[in-house]
């Protein structure tokens, strides 16, 4: 139960984060990183059921017409985590940077096709916006997904919750180890 609790609370406290970051004009993939990390640690099952509820609040939120951060965002997530957790590595922060820019770049490619191809009738503007997107949405992630474990692995850590970087590899696997 409060494993459940937990994930409630990171991924409303992310949506939250998400939907402040868009109402003053910031693209920041939280949910997206948030929910990697929690797939990471608990399995995919139980972050991406209240990731959809958490979703599709952030696309009510901004008025989308289709609820695209549930139905597209959150399972390329689910397939990424389970990809990361068979073969990447969990033991280097430097190595997060790699799933977080991937998880801006998936976050990116939702926004791109629900947003932009609507608004801008330009093609050069329409360019530079999407590849200014990308480049923001990836580089936060890849800031964003090591912070995020070392706060989050911290709190758990004083709530005897599993760990992020504590995680053993799966068996039969070395744990690799990146500087």
């Amino acid at each position: 139960m409060r494993h459940f609790l937990w994930i409630f609370i990171l991924l409303f406290g992310a949506a939250v984060a998400e939907g402040w970051a868009g109402g003053t004009g910031w693209a920041l993939p939280a949910l997206a990183v948030t929910a990697f990390y929690l797939m990471q640690v608990f399995g995919w099952r139980r972050p991406l059921l209240l990731g959809l509820f958490a979703g599709a609040i952030i696309d009510l939120g901004f008025g989308r017409p289709y609820p695209l951060t549930p139905l597209l965002v959150l399972p390329a997530i689910a397939g990424l985590a389970t990809l990361w957790h068979r073969s990447g590595s969990r033991h280097s922060l430097a190595m997060q940077m790699l799933p977080g820019a991937l998880c801006g770049l998936i976050q990116a490619g939702v926004i791109l096709a629900a947003d932009s191809f609507a608004v801008e009738p330009w093609f050069w503007r329409l360019f530079l916006h999407n590849t200014l997107l990308l480049l923001a949405l990836a580089g936060e992630g890849m800031l964003l997904l090591p912070l995020l474990c070392l706060a989050y692995d911290h709190w758990a850590r004083r709530l005897a919750l599993p760990q992020y970087l504590t995680l053993h590899p799966p068996s039969g696997r070395p744990a690799i180890h990146v500087a």
